[in-house]
Formats: C-alpha cells, structure tokens, sequence
C-alpha cells in the first residue's frame, strides 16, 4: 500500500472518528491494529507480501576459494520459511491510543526488517569490517485492499452502522 492510500484512509478515518468518545476511539484502534497484526503475521509466516505476491527468494550462496585456493566448505542451504521470528508477538509490536494505532518492530529487529522492508544495502554483521549485502525489497508490513475492507466494517459497526 503506497502512502497516499495510507494518507487518504486515515483522513477518512479521522473524519469519521471526529465526534467518538476517546475511549471508545482506542477501543477501536487496539482492536484494529490487532486485526492488522494478524493478518500481517499470517503474511510473513507464508512469505507473501501485503499485495499477495510471493516474497523474493534468498540468494543462493556460493563457495569462495580461501588462501589456498581451496573451496571453504558451506552451511548447509536455508530452506522454508524467512522471518520466522518477525510475525511472533515478542517481534511484531502494537501501540494503540486515541490517537491511532501503530504496528511495527523495535530495537536491533527493527534495524534488520527495515532494510528487508524497503531493500538496500546493508552490513551483514556487526563487526566493523563485515561484508555489505544487497537485499531485495521484502515488504513485511502493510494493508492489503481486504484489510481495508475489514477496517472500514469495524469503523462502521463501531459507528453503529
């Protein structure tokens, strides 16, 4: 979802909140924003991103000669899922107040998903000389035109209409 959709849902949100009571307002944001969560999760636990398609797929690795000229051997490939952490509860955080709801990662995890999120380039690990890596844009948070959909209904029933 592009920020204008992001703009243009919220200040239609806003304009239909206007004259709710602020505790019913953050009843409704935390219920929102768990319903978001969830769907989000359920996304990155199936590496799909918010617009339904598949996520980029890791990069194989290869062997690199070491001094001798000899192939260093390699961990064995990844398979299944990436992210695998990022969906669970202790990763992906919600805050919500009268004022909205925010959905999102904090600290080191936050860090890493950005750059998984938005792609570019990155330190691989936290080492001064680490090698840089180029990683593909993997978007892991965002509404889909259902979740929309679902969000509009909940402010609806909450307007009691």
């Amino acid at each position: 979802m592009s920020v204008p959709d992001l703009d243009r849902l919220q200040l239609s949100l806003e304009t239909m909140l206007a004259g709710v009571d602020p505790k019913a307002r953050r009843r409704l944001a935390q219920a929102m924003a768990r319903r978001v969560k969830t769907a989000n999760a359920a996304r990155i636990r199936a590496n799909v991103t918010p617009e339904g398609d598949a996520m980029v797929p890791r990069k194989r690795r290869i062997a690199r000669p070491n001094r001798l000229g000899r192939p260093e051997p390699l961990a064995p490939e990844k398979k299944g899922r990436m992210f695998r952490k990022a969906a669970t509860p202790r990763w992906l955080r919600v805050r919500a107040d009268a004022g909205g709801a925010e959905i999102g990662y904090s600290g080191v995890g936050a860090r890493i998903l950005r750059v998984h999120q938005d792609g570019g380039r990155e330190q691989v690990g936290p080492q001064p000389d680490a090698p840089f890596a180029n990683y593909p844009a993997r978007p892991l948070i965002g509404l889909s035109p259902t979740d929309r959909e679902q969000l509009l209904e909940m402010v609806a029933i909450a307007l009691g209409g």
